[in-house]
């Protein structure tokens, strides 16, 4: 094991080299790395590179110039279609039953077919190589010896220590060493999920020595350090670092959040943590340059162990056309079985008849069996094309066209971002949608938070009955300059001019909002601009900017507030930070008169039960505060609670030592860290709640309500309260007062059961026939057990509406599996903006990523990334729908070709005794579906259209009138094409059967009543569009015609060149016969023309259907629109109304309500719960 130790001294790391961090590479040919839980966690020493570990390459394209070709033919014929192919190519070369001569014609199209999608794969893949090329040649500043040198990022290494300036990206994850701001610096993650507010990372303190080091000391300094093997947790980073035993750094010179420990050799050990810790691809801001670590490297970093492939998803369509593929295989099968079977039986029986074919009857007799299994050979090569060759590669082809018009469609654009189509193959998928789960808050939602409502020390501000208590214009010019503020009661500005002990409260507890967060101030112009990690936290900190308390920055550790133009400092101490467990955060800070102070915001369902429950006072408070929530909730804001309390220098002092212990374990430490900050968080003293406006995106409620009308049924799931959930369904049409509403809120498992039979019963009773929405909580769905999760889907079958209060990443997951594995045959799609939601939209069939405040990996893991949740309209009524319809066709449309061309050999055989005979020349027969008939499906495919979108947008409901692909329509195409193959046979064969000899006296039969068979069968395959296309361009009419002429010319070609081929000279023989023409237009009349009218009456009935359905909506209007948010006279019930029925949503307004739920949240950390939850 070669390592760079040239100026290693042996006293005091020699014990840890030489390194052992290595693993193994698995596999033979084609090695993998192992997985990230069999590796170990790792030990190097600073500016000694480990070699054996891999360099910082990366790799995002599947092929490489060597690999391309294996690797690609391996996945090509894994394709079932492909292999029957190869396999049908195989026996055309098998002289006993060839019909080919022994060659493998079908080959030529096979490889065309190959070709087409290896071509395609090439160059995605090339755009992948191209990107992977110019990553890993980006130039580094690497320390080396003789100083800093350039170096690519393919060639840094674990161990090297690398300099990285302002605006420039990470090329490795690092440990922070130094930097120029004082050991602080400011990183933008936007890179890895789509935030653009800026985030603080922090050299440790027991490298502060390292700011006055110059590059050649710096090189010189071996620290070591210990840190976790990789993992994909984006935001979890646990190490150590171990000092030479000449840093005699005192304790005191530590901050409260280093812990020291001692190793065996007594040198002092300090915790790193991720705040220590910077991602590859993360790029440096605000701070002139920074000094780094290299820990992980190219495939060991974060970011490309989070890159994992997709699972990969399919339509319904494809699933039903391979289903159909594999019947017309078995149909052929046994047609094949029964041409043979017939041939062998007629020889026998008419073996005096047919002396001239110089059979042996002892052989037939004796061979039955054998020659049976010939003939059916030969009859498989003559039907080969039962399978549709270019189907695949056809549809294939189509949808990748299809997203292309998706994303330059101008109605899915908004002001600044486009539709992205990232999984074209679930393009016909969006028309066939059934249920419909969405995120609320980002989703149907802004995510744009407006400070509206405060409750402080038991008095509500912001709920203004009287005009006098509004701020004038003028009032308003006069205060500070705020975005994300809604707020104009003039009565809080009255109370705080007092001077009295509430007005001292009010500051308190302004206090409180400006202190406890974790924005970033950063300042552009001489201005503040602050970084938020969530919008909640930023209209917290405006709204109290708004009311005069202005938070200024954090400087050396110090938290500073201006208030009336003086600057008030307070030491910040720790962070709790905020998880969806804890659905809290707090700060630990020290006044200016040494008092330590613990500050929490967080869920009023967690916040409750922290609070001192001894304290009188308290509990008082609690229930006026609850009340003004409550009011709060039934406009439809946000809320969460503040409370506070004051720490003696004692107990802080207990506390942060064990803390700081427990950072230091590596086993079981995030449960241990967990467990002190709740211990920490108890018996806190209530201050006060706030309500936030989350405004609703444009356009939601109409969007709603033509989803619900096109038959789709929708589920909200959210983390906010029931009546905040509530209140925005009835805003967004979700909601009305003409439907019957469940709720399902429960503490235990029996009542939970309970209420679901009640509302089972319910739906079999009272609301049987009636519109009906389900209300269930988190905790609720929590205590089902597997019977009841049955239940419960049963009684959300029966719920046009169902929506989910207060459930976690993991929950929404769970719920879409839920509806899919329970309730058969049926398509999910999940709509969701933020990092939260990853689970449920892969979860799904269908994923759809909205680009948001919360960043961009919801849209990054979806299969169609939109602006706004309005863009659903066209998706889904429009190109959903149209590429439903068009793409069914299509399947349907190759059958049926495929069968008009083979067909007429086993009608034809019942004139020669099922001998198995070619009837057409085999290279033209080849060609059929590669050239002949396959653009003009294309042209339809993407360019058809029945309605306007407009229209389909005015009609939701021809959403769910296309026609379904099921077992009945594609036996339709069927009978469609045996029927006329038959028509076309004997069409000709009886016309021709006299006027096959030329002038020169040669019977041409056979191959000219094969060559007007594939003639008729070209002109009426192609003509057959017109008879199911809606629209009919003049680029469209030319590629009918055109494929059309191109037959004729091929045909005259090889008639006119070789003398070789059967079709020899049968060009003109056939084209100068009048009886040609007059078959022709027979044939067309019988097909073309019969399936015309059919069409058009079909097209006719549907649209007197929707006529018909128009006027019973004249004559019942739909339900009451939406009720106005601030109205709810109606929506619950009297208590007394139903004895023990608490399923069913009340009139009135419900009074001592169990729980509540929250509003705040930030983005800190939801990934790696994210993965965690996939785990579990």
């Amino acid at each position: 094991m070669q390592n760079s130790q040239s100026e290693l001294q042996p006293d005091p790391w020699q014990l840890y080299l030489p390194y052992d961090n290595k693993y193994q590479l698995k596999g033979c040919c084609f090695k993998t790395r192992p997985n990230w839980r069999d590796m170990k966690d790792r030990t190097i020493i600073t500016n000694i590179q480990d070699r054996d570990l891999p360099d910082n390459t990366i790799k995002t394209c599947k092929y490489t110039f060597w690999t391309f070709l294996p690797l690609n033919l391996i996945e090509q014929f894994s394709k079932m279609a492909n292999i029957y192919f190869l396999i049908i190519g195989y026996l055309e070369t098998i002289a006993l039953i060839s019909i080919t001569d022994g060659q493998p014609i079908i080959w030529f199209p096979l490889f065309i077919v190959i070709a087409i999608s290896a071509v395609k794969d090439f160059f995605e893949d090339h755009k992948r190589q191209v990107s992977d090329i110019d990553e890993n040649n980006r130039i580094a500043l690497v320390l080396t010896n003789y100083g800093l040198i350039e170096k690519k990022w393919s060639q840094i290494l674990v161990g090297d220590i690398i300099r990285v300036e302002q605006g420039e990206y990470f090329p490795a994850d690092v440990i922070v060493i130094k930097t120029s701001e004082k050991g602080n610096c400011f990183i933008e993650t936007k890179n890895l999920d789509g935030e653009t507010n800026l985030k603080i990372k922090k050299q440790h303190k027991s490298l502060q020595f390292t700011r006055n080091l110059n590059d050649h000391n710096l090189y010189k300094e071996q620290i070591l350090i210990h840190y976790d093997k990789p993992n994909p947790y984006l935001y979890k980073f646990n190490g150590t670092i171990t000092m030479p035993p000449d840093h005699n750094l005192s304790d005191g010179d530590q901050s409260r959040d280093s812990i020291i420990n001692y190793d065996a050799e007594h040198r002092k050990v300090y915790q790193l943590d991720e705040v220590n810790f910077i991602l590859r691809g993360c790029s440096l801001r605000n701070t002139h340059w920074i000094y780094g670590l290299v820990v992980y490297t190219g495939f060991d970093t974060k970011i490309m162990l989070n890159s994992t492939k997709a699972r990969p998803k399919s339509s319904t369509l494809e699933s039903q056309m391979n289903f159909f593929i594999i019947l017309v295989f078995f149909i052929q099968l046994v047609i094949c079985l029964f041409s043979a079977q017939y041939s062998v039986f007629w020889q026998l029986n008419n073996f005096m008849d047919i002396p001239y074919l110089e059979l042996d009857e002892n052989d037939l007799q004796t061979n039955i069996v054998f020659r049976t299994m010939e003939r059916w050979g030969t009859w498989l090569l003559i039907y080969t094309n039962f399978v549709p060759i270019s189907l695949l590669v056809t549809l294939e082809m189509v949808k990748y066209l299809q997203g292309m018009m998706i994303e330059i469609d101008k109605e899915c654009m908004t002001q600044n971002q486009k539709t992205e189509v990232q999984t074209s193959n679930l393009n016909e998928e969006l028309g066939n949608v059934n249920y419909m789960f969405t995120d609320k808050t980002g989703t149907i939602t802004k995510n744009l938070m407006e400070f509206k409502t405060i409750s402080i020390f038991g008095k509500s501000y912001g709920m203004i009955n009287n005009r006098s208590q509004i701020l004038n214009n003028q009032e308003l010019k006069n205060m500070p300059e705020v975005t994300n503020v809604d707020f104009k009661d003039k009565q809080l500005f009255n109370d705080l001019q007092q001077n009295d002990e509430h007005s001292r409260r009010i500051i308190e507890y302004f206090m409180h909002l400006t202190l406890c967060h974790t924005i970033l101030v950063e300042y552009e112009q001489g201005k503040i601009k602050y970084n938020a990690s969530s919008p909640d936290e930023l209209a917290l900190l405006m709204g109290a900017k708004f009311c005069g308390f202005e938070y200024v920055g954090l400087d050396d550790g110090m938290m500073i507030v201006k208030y009336k133009d003086q600057l008030i400092k307070y030491k910040l101490l720790q962070v709790l930070e905020f998880t969806s467990a804890r659905k809290r955060m707090s700060v630990i800070v020290q006044d200016q008169n040494d008092k330590i102070i613990l500050l929490c915001k967080g869920a009023d369902s967690m916040i409750i039960n922290l609070l001192d429950k001894q304290n009188i006072q308290n509990l008082e408070l609690l229930q006026i505060t609850e009340q003004h929530l409550e009011q709060y909730a039934e406009k439809g804001l946000r809320t969460l609670l503040l409370a506070q309390k004051e720490l003696s220098q004692q107990q802080y002092d207990e506390w942060i030592t064990k803390y700081l212990k427990a950072g230091l374990q590596t086993i079981n430490r995030d449960e241990l860290l967990l467990s002190l900050q709740d211990q920490i968080e108890k018996n806190l003293n209530l201050i006060g709640g706030t309500g936030i406006e989350d405004k609703l995106q444009d356009d939601v409620g109409i969007t709603m309500q033509k989803i619900l009308n096109s038959g789709i049924k929708i589920w909200v799931l959210t983390g906010d309260k029931l009546e905040t959930a509530i209140n925005i369904s009835y805003a967004c049409n979700l909601l009305n007062d003409s439907q019957q509403k469940i709720v399902i809120s429960a503490d235990d498992q029996f009542e939970a059961q309970f209420k679901i039979n009640q509302g089972l019963d319910q739906m079999k009773s009272q609301f049987l026939n009636r519109t009906t929405a389900l209300i269930i909580s988190g905790d609720s769905l929590i205590h089902l057990d597997e019977k009841y999760h049955i239940k419960f889907i049963e009684l959300a079958k029966q719920c046009h509406t169902v929506i989910a209060c207060r459930v976690s990443p993991k929950q929404k997951q769970e719920l879409v599996q839920l509806v899919k594995d329970n309730i058969y045959n049926i398509v999910t799609m999940a709509v969701g903006d933020g990092a939260n939601d990853v689970n449920m939209i892969t979860a799904a069939n269908i994923g759809i990523g909205i680009k948001g405040v919360e960043g961009n990996q919801a849209a990054r893991a979806a299969d169609y990334s939109i602006g706004e949740f309005k863009i659903l309209q066209q998706l889904l009524l429009y190109h959903g729908r149209e590429c439903y319809r068009r793409n069914q066709v299509l399947v349907g449309y190759n059958f049926y070709k495929n069968l008009l061309i083979v067909l007429p050999h086993f009608w034809f055989s019942f004139y020669n005794g099922f001998s198995p005979l070619n009837l057409y020349d085999p290279w033209l027969y080849q060609f059929y579906n590669m050239f002949y008939t396959s653009l003009p499906i294309m042209i339809y495919a993407i360019l058809d259209q029945q309605y306007t979108p407009k229209f389909l947008l005015q009609n939701p409901q021809l959403y769910q009138t296309t026609n379904k692909v099921n077992l009945l329509t594609f036996f339709f195409w069927f009978c469609s094409g045996a029927i006329q193959s038959a028509i076309v046979i004997y069409s000709v064969f009886p016309s021709m059967e006299q006027t096959s000899i030329d002038k020169e006296g040669r019977i041409l039969f056979l191959s000219s009543v094969g060559m007007a068979v594939f003639c008729y069968a070209i002109i009426i395959v192609n003509l057959k569009i017109f008879v199911f296309s809606y629209m009919n361009s003049i680029g469209s009419v030319l590629f009918i015609f055109a494929s059309i002429f191109l037959y004729l010319l091929t045909y005259l070609f090889l008639s006119k060149v070789s003398n070789k081929l059967d079709i020899s000279h049968t060009f003109i023989h056939l084209f100068s016969n009048a009886q040609f023409y007059f078959i022709l237009s027979g044939i067309i009349v019988l097909t073309i023309f019969f399936d015309l009218a059919l069409a058009r009456w079909s097209i006719f009935s549907e649209q007197e259907l929707f006529e018909i359905q128009k006027i019973r909506d004249i004559q019942e209007p739909p339900p009451q629109s939406m009720m106005p948010p601030d109205r709810f006279e109606n929506l619950f019930q009297e208590e007394d109304a139903y004895d023990d029925t608490s399923a069913l949503l009340p009139i009135k307004p419900v009074k001592n309500r169990k729980y509540t739920g929250y509003a705040f949240a930030q983005q800190e950390k939801k990934l790696d719960e994210a993965l965690r939850n996939a785990e579990n």
